[in-house]
């Protein structure tokens, strides 16, 4: 009843958004994803998996004061799954701007690991290692932004985390207001290097995330580094505080090569100084080693064509994830890629072999077109 009800709101969008689409001047870009994955098994053995990926992105063009966006993704197997990880409404009004609508906010900064991400969990272990932006997560929020220079700006944020009940599902849950999450940041310049300061009310968890980030260039290098501590709302304790620090720290460089194409290399590393500094059996579930490291190495040696290396390494308890790709811009809008995942550590460990998807090769076909009006 469930997989019908997913196809028949498919379908109904499929028949209204076109209808839609004459009211406004609007972009229209559509991205199709044909995968298919040889997954390693537990005792040697072998499954494949394939699906197909569908991405409708509706964004709004000719009116400089109000912006609009709406993303429908689809996951297509023998059922249709669909999902909306953006859809807001931008407004700029004299003097402030307002955000409304599920986005995302980026607070903090780094690639793989940002500790002043205390909105989405910027030091979280999990990531789309074969995406362009490996983390994106997105949620319902009111966006409050106020300019204050030209480097310079205040941001408020609220979400509401909102909840549908009733017995189809459809009804908005009110949401008690000490649950809410509420959060204020400051972001200023200053001898060239970004400076940011922050701090959210995470009332889901009922307890104060203050936060500090700097982002800056030496010798070529853009370097980044964040702090957060989380102190909880009733009876802090002094070792819950300390255990909650956490730090990230980065470095990119990106350089063009002589005769032709391009390298670039990014090295970040997620650190707890209170987590564990010795090996835990079984390793923690999420990022609560002292340690964790996040290499990157791409190269282009043309326009069409990117091999690029990614690893998520927990040095304490030896474990690695390697993530090897190559990207082949054939015709304009087509790309053919290709993944090889590999995990290097004990059973017990983060990444280990012996269990599923512990080495994975996949394809990837996508082509994405468009029209603006």
């Amino acid at each position: 009843m469930v997989g019908m009800k997913r196809v028949v709101i498919g379908a109904a969008l499929l028949i209204l958004l076109p209808s839609c689409l004459l009211f406004a001047e609007i972009q229209t870009i559509v991205k199709l994803n044909g995968d298919a994955t040889l997954l390693h098994e537990e005792d040697a053995e072998f499954s494949l998996l394939s699906f197909g990926r569908g991405r409708l992105d509706l964004r709004s063009v000719g009116n400089a004061s109000v912006r609009g966006q709406l993303q429908i993704d689809t996951l297509l197997s023998d059922e249709i799954v669909l999902d909306i990880p953006r859809a807001f409404i931008r407004v700029r009004f004299p003097g402030f701007r307002i955000t409304l609508g599920k986005t995302r906010v980026s607070w903090g900064e780094g690639f793989m690991f940002d500790a002043g991400d205390v909105l989405f969990d910027g030091m979280s272990l999990m990531a789309n290692l074969s995406a362009d932006e490996i983390k994106d997560p997105t949620d319902w929020m009111f966006v409050p932004y106020i300019p204050l220079g030209t480097f310079s700006y205040i941001e408020g944020v609220l979400l509401p985390h909102p909840t549908l009940s009733g017995a189809s599902g459809q009804v908005p849950v009110s949401v008690d207001i000490s649950r809410v999450d509420t959060g204020v940041r400051v972001v200023t310049k200053l001898l060239n290097h970004k400076i940011e300061a922050g701090y959210l009310y995470k009332g889901s968890a009922e307890s104060h995330l203050p936060y500090v980030s700097f982002k800056g260039n030496l010798l070529s290098l853009d370097w980044h580094l964040s702090s957060s501590i989380a102190i909880p709302f009733n009876d802090p304790g002094r070792e819950e505080i300390r255990d909650s620090w956490a730090l990230s720290f980065g470095f990119f460089r990106s350089m063009s090569l002589p005769s032709q194409g391009s390298f670039a290399f990014r090295f970040e590393s997620g650190i707890r100084p209170f987590g564990h500094w010795n090996e835990v059996s079984p390793s923690p579930e999420d990022s609560l080693y002292g340690l964790y490291l996040y290499p990157e190495i791409s190269f282009a040696p043309s326009d069409a064509v990117t091999l690029f290396l990614r690893s998520i390494v927990s040095p304490i308890d030896g474990s690695a994830l390697s993530f090897a790709g190559a990207r082949w811009n054939i015709y304009q809008g087509f790309t053919m890629s290709f993944y090889l995942s590999v995990m290097v550590g004990d059973e017990d460990d983060h990444f280990g072999w012996n269990r599923r998807g512990d080495a994975a090769l996949t394809s990837d076909m996508e082509y994405i077109y468009g029209s603006s009006r």
